[in-house]
């Protein structure tokens, strides 16, 4: 099987739907709880063993690229991941 792509718009949905600071973290999130099924289609296409760290990768790329196209600031940001843990991720705010 091979990845499924991320509708676009709706990263941005999820984007817009965030206060004025945020992390990549808090986007997937948001896209999880509201596309389920899109979520869950693209987890079970990745190929090997990752599943969420290689659909998150993916996801945070497409993240990075439309906050920079709506101008977002990027910094650095350490946050709990969709398993609680801490890890590094892009933080993003309107500057």
């Amino acid at each position: 099987m091979k990845n499924i792509p991320i509708p676009e718009h709706l990263i941005e949905q999820a984007i817009e739907s965030m206060s004025n600071e945020f992390d990549s973290h808090d986007v997937i999130k948001e896209f999880a709880q509201k596309n389920q099924r899109i979520y869950a289609e693209a987890l079970v296409a990745v190929e090997g063993d990752r599943l969420f760290h290689k659909l998150h990768s993916d996801i945070g790329r497409q993240i990075a690229a439309i906050c920079e196209h709506l101008g977002y600031t990027r910094i650095q940001s350490r946050s709990d991941d969709i398993f609680g843990q801490k890890s590094r991720c892009l933080g993003w705010f309107k500057s």
